[in-house]
């Protein structure tokens, strides 16, 4: 019996670390066309899943991506926690496109009709930062023709991205 317990907690702690993953992360990809704006969200779907639970209570499995019911929980979790908006205060308002499931990660596709003139970008992304203190949410910005980059995290929420003023 005294050999069964070291075996079971080396067990146990196998198949736990089986599914952890050592970086929390999430990307996001803001791709402007002239009449709208193409958003689209990778996430791991367990860091998900723990963060829905933890921030609201809703135990929603979302490595089995098998319900309309959980696509919506996903999906208002996302737009709950990423705000994007455009010439001051006006925040888009993002529509659901679909998904795509690629091994644990989950794609989340939007879009949003943006404004003829664009001024100003502010983006705020709180996605997973507080269930992972250490979660870090890139953002890549498409903007005619130029890529930038950004990163968010449990400090950083909130940015405003510089962008050129065009008339489309």
């Amino acid at each position: 019996m005294k050999r069964v317990i070291p075996i079971l907690i080396i067990c146990v702690a196998f198949f736990s670390a089986v599914h952890a993953h050592p970086v929390h992360v999430s990307v996001c990809n803001l791709d402007f066309g002239k009449k709208s704006l193409e958003i689209s969200v990778k996430l791991f779907r367990d860091d998900l899943s723990d963060a829905i639970d933890f921030e609201t209570g809703i135990k929603a499995d979302l490595m089995l991506f098998d319900s309309h019911e959980k696509e919506e929980i996903a999906c208002h979790y996302i737009r709950t926690k990423m705000k994007i908006f455009l010439n001051g205060n006006d925040e888009l308002k993002l529509e659901y496109k679909g998904y795509t499931l690629k091994e644990d990660a989950l794609w989340m596709n939007f879009y949003a009709e943006i404004p003829q003139n664009i001024n100003n970008l502010k983006v705020e992304n709180t996605m997973l930062v507080d269930s992972f203190p250490d979660q870090t949410n890139l953002l890549i910005v498409n903007f005619m023709g130029k890529q930038r980059g950004y990163q968010f995290n449990h400090d950083q929420r909130v940015m405003e991205p510089k962008l050129p003023s065009i008339k489309k």
